[in-house]
């Protein structure tokens, strides 16, 4: 009995929003283990069964009660797991499969399947939406760099005076003549000596003087430089005054950031469908893998105010990839079930549009301000200003709820979805179709059925 026609692509299933990506081909055909033939008035019933079981009957030698006996344990039996009944069978030619059956059997071909849908480019934000601009704020003037800064060392532009005279110059470089006894080289000697002790006291001569004169133009250099140095404190206070702080706060630049999504991808893989002993709701278990790619395209505008210079380290765009993974997310679905127009029988299971929260891995905003170039440095008058730092360009409380994903917090969209399963008529013999209809405990396989 070939219960389910061959099983794939959108046979099984169909969503607006998904498009079959891969499946594998399933075919369901069940036999009957036993089967036991039953004579009556009315004719041949062929009772069948998924388990073999025998079951002894005590007649106490009264062989007259057997046709009875049979009657009541196969009638009880079709009322148990049939809901039917010996009489309803026969009066239509039937056969009855208990749905029970069915479900167990359905579940087993699906036990594990290997069928992925995809939709590309789940995640799109308008143009409009795209685009945040604020402006970057230095508050209150104290705040700016002590006017201290701009004087300059003067004790670095002074020249090296040396001041080595004594030990470089002097008598001492000159030989003794103590230990000479000829009277005539000793002489001599004292003649160089002499010499020496001129040539030594001219260069130390010399080198004072030098020295002075070092010390003295270094005298200069510095009363000079104290004057600049006050000049440029007294030119930084007045511009310091001037610099206009509106409610306390300057504009330093304006940020402007556009965000969009260039591609993104949401995989659904059918991992298992099983149905219930009653096949009233099927349960579905899938994973679902996430992927989303990121551009962030940056531009700092400065304000131009004298004296303050900033600059931007962070390249301009950003692409940064983001995904996640849902592993065996199981959802409930109920069955319903309808004819078609060449007597199938086709149980459809639709779940309702719905979003899932998702909270993917590697947030855009989170590696936007760890890097260490996403930040702002400002000199004033040549003296830097403490930087403005990544949390302070942008914080993510001023991300609006349109740019959630950059957060990494999406809402997963699940536009209406349909499972369906096709219960085939069965065919006897080259003319004899039996179509399903299903019942309150079973699937009744006859020949009226399609006509009614």
């Amino acid at each position: 009995m070939n219960v389910l026609s061959g099983i794939n692509e959108n046979n099984i299933f169909e969503a607006d929003d998904y498009s079959m990506h891969r499946v594998q081909a399933i075919n369901l055909k069940t036999k009957m283990k036993v089967f036991v033939p039953y004579f009556s008035k009315e004719g041949l019933l062929l009772l069948g069964s998924s388990n073999e079981k025998n079951q002894e009957i005590n007649l106490n030698n009264d062989v007259k009660k057997l046709p009875s006996i049979l009657r009541n344990l196969i009638d009880n039996d079709l009322h148990r797991d049939m809901g039917t009944s010996l009489e309803q069978v026969q009066k239509y030619s039937s056969y009855y499969v208990s749905k029970k059956y069915i479900a167990q059997q359905m579940s087993k071909a699906f036990d594990y399947i290997d069928m992925r849908v995809i939709n590309k480019f789940f995640m799109k934000i308008d143009e409009q939406d795209q685009n945040i601009s604020k402006n970057i704020y230095f508050f209150d003037k104290n705040n700016l760099p002590s006017c201290e800064g701009v004087k300059i060392d003067c004790k670095e532009k002074l020249k090296d005076c040396n001041k080595h005279c004594p030990m470089k110059y002097g008598i001492q470089n000159c030989s003794s003549c103590e230990k000479i006894n000829n009277p005539f080289e000793k002489v001599r000697c004292l003649s160089k000596v002499e010499g020496c002790r001129s040539t030594q006291e001219k260069l130390l001569y010399n080198c004072h003087k030098k020295e002075n004169l070092c010390v003295a133009a270094n005298t200069e250099i510095e009363k000079i430089c104290e004057i600049q140095n006050l000049e440029k404190f007294s030119v930084c206070r007045e511009k310091k005054e001037e610099l206009e702080f509106i409610n306390d706060e300057i504009v330093l630049a304006r940020l402007s950031m556009n965000y969009s999504i260039p591609s993104s991808y949401a995989v659904q893989r059918l991992r298992r469908i099983s149905f219930d002993a009653s096949l009233s709701t099927i349960e579905v278990t899938r994973n679902i893998h996430l992927s989303m790619e990121s551009k962030i395209s940056l531009l700092m505008q400065y304000s131009h105010y004298a004296d303050i210079n900033c600059s931007f380290g962070i390249d301009q765009e950003q692409l940064i990839h983001s995904e996640f993974d849902h592993v065996d997310q199981k959802r409930t679905l109920p069955l319903i079930t309808e004819s078609l127009s060449d007597g199938s029988l086709v149980l459809s299971a639709v779940s309702k549009p719905s979003f899932r929260s998702t909270k993917l891995k590697n947030s855009p905003y989170e590696a936007l301000i760890k890097n260490k170039d996403f930040s702002l440095k400002c000199t004033y008058q040549g003296m830097p200003m403490k930087p403005i730092s990544a949390e302070e360009l942008l914080e993510q409380r001023e991300i609006p709820y349109k740019l959630n994903p950059m957060l990494a917090e999406i809402e997963l969209p699940f536009e209406e979805e349909k499972l369906s399963f096709i219960i085939s008529p069965v065919k006897l013999g080259s003319d004899i179709l039996l179509f399903p209809t299903l019942e309150k405990k079973a699937i009744a396989f006859s020949r009226q059925a399609h006509f009614y």
